[in-house]
């Protein structure tokens, strides 16, 4: 009878421990997955960072450029005007 309770003992032991393996394969799978979903976002991240600086150089262009169109016709009327002075009560 020792025996019999030993081997269903064992068999019993060899069950739950197959369960465990089951289970920490299953959650170092999910893990695994996390990771590499965090991966995913880090790239992504990595990707709206550049996006933004992109976006902030273009806004920059495209406002020096605004000011230009805005005040270069004012800065040469401004400029002739000048000169004419300048040769009219030399």
């Amino acid at each position: 009878m020792d025996t019999r309770a030993n081997a269903t003992h064992m068999k019993m032991m060899s069950d739950d421990l197959r369960d465990i393996q089951g289970i920490m394969t299953k959650n170092i799978q999910e893990v695994l997955g996390r990771g590499e979903k965090l991966e995913t976002v880090t790239n992504r991240s990595s990707e709206l960072s550049a996006g933004t600086k992109r976006f902030k150089d273009n806004a920059k262009a495209l406002y020096r450029e605004l000011l230009i169109r805005q005040w270069a016709p004012v800065a040469v009327v401004f400029l002739i005007v000048a000169i004419l002075l300048y040769l009219f009560w030399r």
